[in-house]
């Protein structure tokens, strides 16, 4: 799943993964998988409690937010895990092991050899197929259908497992390396936003906001 793209973001990459960009892997990796553990059953329990518009709704905002995560994921462990090299043999020998469990996992991902294309030209970019045929939209191409993409709901459910198994996986192997990212999250005094928001007062603002584009509105329609 290596396209120019992605070695076009590995040239920003440090030169060297340090320990604390291993920990922070170690972390992202679990992270993702808890996130999509949560999106999962908060979609299963609502699934027969909406209308069908509503489900379809929920369906691509579920299926976009699982497919650039994952992609995020695949980055996260091609550029910053995999690529760690510690003093500590031992280290090593976790991380060599964990990509070896975890590549059927990544094979079976890799066969939707266009999700990394849907991610960037559809779902985190503006619907324009990169550098093809002048940008045109995947919409008003009928292009979308070309994509070798998880599409279904069986597709999502896949992703789903996939995903966990290897954030389940890198939470067991590297259980030192997480809690020693969780302690440093658990040091961080709680932050309080420095902005103290009123209702009331972005009530406001928001209306005066509109009554200003209702104006310009009837500005035009009486040319």
């Amino acid at each position: 799943m290596v396209d120019k793209s992605t070695k076009k973001k590995w040239k920003k990459m440090p030169d060297v993964v340090t320990h604390s960009h291993f920990i922070e892997s170690v972390y992202h990796v679990v992270f993702f998988g808890n996130i999509m553990r949560k999106i999962n059953v908060h979609r299963m329990s609502i699934s027969e409690k909406v209308t069908f518009e509503e489900g379809q709704t929920i369906r691509f905002l579920t299926q976009s937010k699982v497919l650039i995560d994952t992609v995020s994921l695949i980055d996260e462990l091609n550029n910053y895990l995999f690529r760690h090299h510690s003093t500590e043999e031992s280290v090593n020998s976790k991380i060599s092991s964990y990509k070896q469990i975890i590549q059927p996992v990544l094979d079976q991902i890799n066969l939707w050899e266009d999700l990394r294309k849907v991610r960037n030209n559809v779902l985190a970019h503006n619907y324009r197929i990169d550098g093809k045929n002048n940008f045109e939209s995947v919409h008003l191409s009928n292009k979308l259908h070309v994509y070798n993409f998880p599409s279904s709901l069986i597709d999502l459910g896949i992703i789903f497992k996939l995903v966990d198994v290897i954030a389940t996986v890198a939470e067991e192997i590297f259980e030192d390396e997480y809690k020693e990212a969780l302690l440093i999250i658990n040091s961080f005094e709680n932050v309080k936003n420095k902005k103290l928001q009123r209702l009331e007062d972005e009530i406001k603002n928001i209306n005066s906001v509109l009554q200003e584009v209702n104006e310009r509105i009837q500005k035009f329609n009486a040319k």
